[in-house]
């Protein structure tokens, strides 16, 4: 597997169904990231994965806010250095990937 980092432009998805060979009709979702650099990579996700994908979306998105909050705070009004704030932070993300219930 390539490991390139790319800086994302933006994320496409479609909505599609496709007829599978006993007769039934199932939904899927073709996702796109686009880079900046005009680079894409697609592929196709079931609807179950799709739904997964956003969740994970919104938890990490949720995270980051998180993060930020902590070293502006941290920072700015406890004055504790940047590093020892990484690392509360670090510590805070290790507890979120490890669920807290």
């Amino acid at each position: 597997m390539s490991k390139h980092l790319f800086e994302l432009a933006q994320i496409e998805t479609v909505s599609g169904t496709a007829h599978d060979p006993d007769g039934t009709w199932r939904g899927f979702v073709t996702v796109r990231a686009i880079a900046k650099d005009g680079s894409i990579m697609s592929g196709q996700l079931s609807l179950a994965e799709c739904r997964q994908m956003a969740l994970r979306f919104l938890e990490t998105a949720a995270g980051g806010d998180q993060d930020a909050i902590v070293f502006r705070v941290m920072t700015r009004d406890l004055d504790l250095p940047a590093e020892v704030v990484a690392r509360v932070v670090m510590a805070m993300r290790e507890e979120r990937d490890d669920g807290v219930g």
